[in-house]
């Protein structure tokens, strides 16, 4: 196993996340189905969404304005150039992806945003989103656990619509979970 300066190896920290806060399906208690990470529980919901993600990343972006292509302007090059660390086709691959995984994906303009065309879009991991119902705010926690409250105007939820949560989006996976919780129980019952 690959080791690194003293560290748990690489493939041993994955498995014991992937045993700890991954575990879908338990045949001792067929209730305690649950999915909480669709990319990495189904093969099928795998492929699916990692080939939908780099089918939609394919195309060039193109912008119109009154039938004839737009070739330069603040717009086009926010979505050549997203920010420093995302190519334009990263910016559709990790929209699509949220999309299908989560229902939803947030594009955040940034830290130094101030009105208008945004200078740079970031893709917010949806799982990190927190909707604060009573203040009607939105909170970004970042890889190192800082908070961020987000203003309206500084970023763009994309969702599909959620019966249960109107703030949320809904992935495609929970009517298959939902099913599954009514089935599997007795399908395992003896």
């Amino acid at each position: 196993a690959l080791r690194f300066a003293g560290r748990k190896s690489i493939l041993s920290e994955l498995g014991s996340r992937i045993e700890t806060d991954y575990s879908d399906f338990n045949l001792d208690n067929p209730s305690s189905y649950e999915l909480k990470d669709p990319a990495l529980q189904s093969a099928w919901v795998n492929i699916c969404v990692y080939l939908r993600a780099r089918n939609v990343q394919r195309p060039a972006f193109r912008i119109l304005r009154n039938g004839k292509e737009q070739a330069s302007g603040p717009l086009i090059q926010l979505f050549q150039s997203p920010n420093p660390d995302m190519s334009a086709s990263s910016l559709w691959y990790w929209s699509q992806l949220w999309f299908d995984l989560e229902g939803e994906f947030f594009w955040w303009w940034g830290p130094d945003y101030k009105a208008g065309i945004p200078n740079q879009i970031f893709v917010l991991n949806p799982r990190r989103m927190y909707f604060e119902k009573f203040t009607k705010t939105w909170t970004y926690t970042n890889d190192e656990g800082v908070q961020i409250p987000l203003k309206p105007e500084e970023f763009v939820h994309v969702f599909e619509p959620n019966p249960w949560n109107p703030m949320r989006g809904i992935a495609p996976m929970a009517a298959p979970v939902s099913y599954t919780h009514l089935t599997l129980p007795t399908i395992y019952s003896v």
